[in-house]
């Protein structure tokens, strides 16, 4: 558990970095750098996944093994084997690339714009595969420190490359066309600068963990395993996973792929080089960083209690288990259903805060209806790969991708990029569907559309019809007062700051939140005298939940 808290709070560090800077990044370079960077970028993130997804946790796996055994020969061999194997498939990917970098272009519907970022961005494949078996190797012996200081170090040095590089690029290179695809070059060329930078600590680290140990280190005997039975080893375990995880970037990759082609039909005639279709590509993509960043703090909490589930299931507690999925639910939906309602209600001045303007508003709009379906897909995955079903959620995201793809084609020729969103959308509304079919039937909690749907629909809502009414009484005023985007940002704020304690006091005034609901989360747990005090918070009369079936029989 401490290990996962380590890992748990260098992810949500390294995710928030990965986010928050992509705001500055538009906002020097425009909607035509934007759209560069994220045709590209979800490019590199597919092959890093083939090239090194799975394999930490195996190479993890089988050094624990070797060292239950006293085997510090065969877990060192290991991690050599798995080093040797990543560096040659990330530089497999790496010449793919590099060299294809023309036909990937215009295969995304792009052209010389592109080539140089893909270029950019492949020099990261030489060098990452080797760092995830490193990180790997360091799990192995059930120190997560290493990894989780590494990912914090990639993504600072990353993030403040791309800035720096942004910065100076759109100061000093004329034309202002050029500077562009050399900002959105220097910021895909970050992954290989964090890459460096992280994997400079990781060697330095092991370096003086072999110093440390060669002292009392004994003389090893074993047998050397032979390397194809190793390279089995290695495959086997790490390719379930790696399936896993490649589907969600898929999502991004679909619309790279799609999104600039049928735009270029749709303005150009189907030209390569149309920069109307690229600029509002990169309008699109402001709805994607906004859902993610909204989704951001909805799943840090929900998805903190999942691998409570897979310990309770495997210390044979079902109703403990059952208890926990139920909660980790429940708050992915009180988290989740704000932030999608609330997120589109404000829409307008958050684009022009964030971004300048006002264009693409009703894209993000739509887009923010993904944030609860998408909070609650990921938190179902997650307990369902608790309980042991690891392929199940990967085949499921599999057919939403799958879905996503044919409502592109089919929408985005008629609403353009709010069609785009739409898909989206509808994508994750089927995979939450049945993800949570899944968890009801293989966990067998208790589904309680009332509390789980209804009641935080109903207080969203509430604060949805507020937030309506503040925005209609200071957007006259305030945009007369202050700059647009000064008006925007305080529009925003306010709506924040009210929207919050609105939603959460009609929600503990519903009932739909128990006092051992709240129990369970050691930073609210202190809340519960007060709330009871004020008349907010009743306990649930039936403590015990009903319907709750072990796993004994469950296939």
């Amino acid at each position: 558990m401490r290990g996962a808290v380590i890992l748990g709070v260098a992810s949500f560090l390294s995710r928030l970095l990965g986010t928050v800077y992509k705001i500055p990044f538009e906002n020097m370079t425009g909607s035509v750098g934007f759209y560069i960077y994220n045709q590209v970028y979800p490019l590199y993130t597919i092959l890093l996944v083939l090239s090194t997804a799975g394999f930490p946790t195996a190479i993890s796996k089988l050094v624990s093994e070797r060292l239950v055994h006293g085997d510090r020969a065969g877990a060192r061999r290991v991690y050599r084997v798995s080093s040797v194997i990543l560096t040659m498939t990330g530089g497999f990917f790496f010449l793919c690339l590099f060299f294809g970098a023309p036909a990937i272009a215009a295969w995304m519907g792009g052209g010389e714009e592109l080539v140089l970022p893909i270029r950019a961005v492949s020099f990261a494949l030489l060098l990452v595969p080797a760092m995830a078996a490193l990180r790997g190797y360091f799990q192995g012996f059930q120190n997560m420190m290493p990894t989780a200081v590494s990912q914090v170090v990639e993504q600072l040095v990353r993030v403040t490359f791309i800035l720096l590089v942004t910065f100076f690029a759109m100061q000093w290179v004329v034309p202002t066309e050029r500077a562009v695809v050399l900002a959105a070059s220097g910021a895909v060329m970050g992954a290989f600068v964090g890459a460096i930078a992280a994997f400079g600590y990781l060697l330095g680290y092991k370096r003086r963990v072999e110093a440390d140990e060669v002292s009392s280190r004994r003389k090893e005997v074993r047998e050397k395993e032979p390397i194809g039975d190793l390279l089995k080893k290695i495959v086997a375990t790490a390719l379930p996973i790696a399936l896993a995880s490649l589907v969600l970037p898929l999502f991004n990759l679909v619309d790279a792929f799609t999104i600039k082609t049928i735009l270029n039909h749709a303005f150009c005639g189907g030209a390569l080089d149309c920069t109307e279709a690229a600029y509002w590509k990169g309008v699109y993509d402001r709805g994607p960083t906004l859902v993610q960043f909204a989704a951001f703090f909805a799943t840090a909490i929900a998805l903190s209690i999942v691998p409570a589930v897979a310990e309770s299931k495997e210390r044979r507690r079902w109703q403990e288990a059952a208890e926990r999925a139920e909660l980790a639910i429940k708050m992915t939906l009180w988290l989740g259903v704000p932030a999608s309602i609330g997120l589109a209600v404000i829409a307008e001045p958050v684009n022009i805060m964030l971004f300048r303007n006002d264009e693409g508003t009703w894209a993000v709009r739509i887009a923010a209806l993904t944030v609860m379906f998408s909070t609650l897909t990921m938190t179902c995955t997650g307990i369902l790969q608790g309980v042991g079903h690891l392929l199940l959620p990967a085949r499921i995201l599999l057919l939403a991708v799958a879905v996503k793809l044919a409502a592109n084609l089919l929408l985005v020729p008629a609403w353009q990029i709010n069609g785009a969103a739409a898909a989206t959308v509808l994508a994750y509304m089927m995979a939450a569907s049945l993800n949570q079919r899944e968890v009801r039937r293989r966990v067998h909690i208790r589904w309680d559309r009332p509390t789980l749907y209804g009641k935080p629909l109903l207080a969203a809502l509430v604060m949805a019809g507020v937030l309506w009414g503040v925005l209609q009484w200071m957007e006259g005023w305030m945009y007369g007062l202050l700059s647009p985007r000064w008006a925007a940002t305080v529009l925003s704020l306010v709506c924040v700051l009210i929207g919050m304690p609105v939603y959460g006091w009609v929600l503990l005034k519903s009932g739909v939140i128990r006092i051992r609901d709240l129990q369970q989360v050691p930073r609210l747990r202190r809340w519960i005298p007060r709330f009871v005090r004020w008349g907010w918070l009743k306990e649930d009369e039936g403590e015990a939940m009903k319907g709750v079936r072990g796993w004994r029989n469950t296939r």
